[in-house]
């Protein structure tokens, strides 16, 4: 008897709800899975980031400082490519998420054009910054990660697709409207430039143009539009305007909260208008030295020769290395006639400048950050700025100055670092602890911390739990979470309200010293939770 084929019917609504619900069960496992993965490859990177950070910061040979540069432009590029795998596959399935936190917009700026600096200067590219001085040491409220991961694409996008000429990097304060700012972000390059009717096509996830790869990196694809989706994100609009063969810009403007300025970051201020005289080439990386000179009260004189300097009286001199090379026998007498202390060479990482050229001069190194500029001229005697800040450790209260932290975290590299990093900014002392359990047995039996840096993922107890165990046992410190998590993962969002504050990996020597700071000054204000405990954020 031949068998009947029975058939059933699935009516179209109810397949149709079947489909999105697998396919949507499908992403959030598809994104647990980038999640894990993107942990396990960050924690490592993170550490190798940490500890060349911390190289930089000590005395060695130029060769030995260039190789350790290396390392940590290298590790960020290779951070900057897996979270552009990551974002790509949240950006599919409708999953980034924007988390503002307090971020240092200088830092992050410097950060970005250093990262990007050996590769440019290793195609004879000149990459220059432009900062407006108002935004110098500005704290703001922007999701730091996602906008670094924009202006990564950007920057490296330029650098890739420009043979010669220049990139310029701007930064610009537009206007501030009550307790907000409106920043511009632009990226200008000289490179190869995208004909009018392409760049729709790149601005799509997976986008390229096939003119623009003949003899070229084929690259990921998924640069331009994952920065749109997360300017759009963050509330603002990529704009790309582009001439074939000649260059360009891409930018975009974020309004963004402005909170409290970080501690003893006060404006650098000159004394009786000192005369400074910059002896440079016209190019635009320069251009930032003379903004922030006049923004501190400055006078500037700006020539390309040393001939041309006919002022007798100048109270301080910056020289680029190829006039201090071309004219050296000027330069020599010039640099005989001002102050030491007060005499800067800027100098290419990479450069042969001969050692004992010239004589009584200190070096800038590029990229030129606003941030170099400041720490040179304010140990030069022309401004007030080391006065106040031996006035300021004057007022500081003793029993303040000395801080008891705890470090929690399952990894012994990252602990070895993070204590590294603790005592090179002084005044702490360090106790560990491998996991979120040891974490409240020494609270609980030493009671004195004034700080716990608490790692998320751990072994017996992790960081949330271990924090909310302190948190109903009363204890009120400030507790900061450390985490390699992606800023939008659910656990991340589902126990941020646990803490004080939360560090991306690697935390930065100047985050960290942020958060002593602010425990020194007591800065951590206390909040109700939801079982009417004080807690402090």
């Amino acid at each position: 008897m031949a068998s009947q084929k029975k058939t059933v019917k699935v009516e179209p609504e109810i397949a149709t709800e079947l489909n999105e619900s697998e396919l949507s069960q499908s992403r959030t496992e598809q994104l647990k899975v980038i999640a894990t993965l993107s942990h396990e490859l960050r924690t490592p990177l993170h550490a190798i980031m940490g500890l060349a950070e911390l190289l930089q910061s000590e005395q060695m040979s130029p060769m030995a400082k260039r190789h350790v540069d290396k390392i940590s432009v290298a590790s960020n590029g290779l951070l900057d490519s897996l979270n552009k795998a990551i974002e790509a596959a949240k950006s599919e399935s409708g999953a980034v998420v924007i988390n503002p936190v307090t971020t240092d917009i200088t830092d992050l700026i410097e950060r970005t054009v250093k990262t990007f600096s050996i590769a440019a200067e290793g195609k004879g590219i000149e990459l220059g910054l432009m900062i407006d001085p108002k935004l110098f040491r500005q704290n703001v409220e922007v999701d730091g990660v996602h906008l670094q991961q924009v202006l990564n694409n950007l920057i490296g996008n330029a650098i890739k697709f420009t043979d010669s000429g220049s990139i310029e990097f701007w930064a610009a304060l537009k206007g501030q409207i009550g307790s907000e700012v409106e920043i511009h972000f632009s990226v200008i390059d000289t490179g190869i430039g995208i004909d009018q009717k392409d760049i729709q096509k790149i601005l799509s996830p997976f986008g390229q143009v096939v003119d623009v790869q003949k003899g070229r990196p084929l690259g990921s694809g998924l640069g331009l539009g994952i920065c749109l989706d997360i300017v759009q994100k963050m509330g603002g609009s990529l704009v790309l305007r582009s001439d074939l063969g000649k260059g360009t810009k891409a930018s975009f403007q974020l309004r963004l909260p402005v909170s409290q300025s970080i501690a003893g970051s006060a404006p650098l201020k000159f004394r009786s208008d000192p005369i400074v005289a910059v002896v440079a080439d016209k190019s635009v990386k320069f251009e930032i030295i003379e903004t922030f000179l006049r923004d501190w009260g400055a006078s500037v004189i700006r020539v390309q020769s040393f001939k041309q300097l006919t002022k007798t009286n100048i109270d301080a001199l910056v020289v680029s290395e190829k006039i201090a090379i071309q004219e050296n026998h000027l330069c020599r007498d010039w640099t005989l006639k001002i102050l030491e202390g007060r005499i800067a060479i800027i100098r290419s990482e990479n450069s042969a400048f001969p050692p004992g050229l010239v004589d009584r001069t200190d070096e800038i190194f590029e990229p030129i950050l606003p941030s170099l500029l400041h720490d040179f001229f304010a140990k030069s005697g022309l401004s007030d700025s080391v006065a106040q800040q031996v006035k300021l450790k004057a007022e500081s209260p003793p029993q303040e100055l000395m801080l008891k932290v705890l470090v929690v975290d399952d990894s012994m590299t990252n602990l070895i670092l993070l204590k590294s990093q603790l005592l090179k900014i002084g005044k702490v002392d360090v106790v560990l602890a491998k996991n979120g359990a040891e974490a409240v047995d020494k609270v609980e039996s030493e009671k004195d911390f004034h700080l716990v840096f608490m790692d998320f993922n751990m072994p017996i107890l992790d960081g949330p739990e271990a924090t909310k165990q302190l948190r109903d046992k009363g204890y009120d410190l400030p507790i900061i979470g450390l985490t390699a998590l992606d800023s939008s993962s659910i656990e991340l969002t589902n126990t941020a309200h646990l803490f004080n504050e939360i560090l991306n990996k690697p935390a930065g020597m100047t985050a960290i010293e942020a958060v002593l700071n602010k425990v020194r000054l007591n800065q951590y204000q206390p909040v109700i939770n939801e079982n009417e405990q004080k807690h402090y954020v």
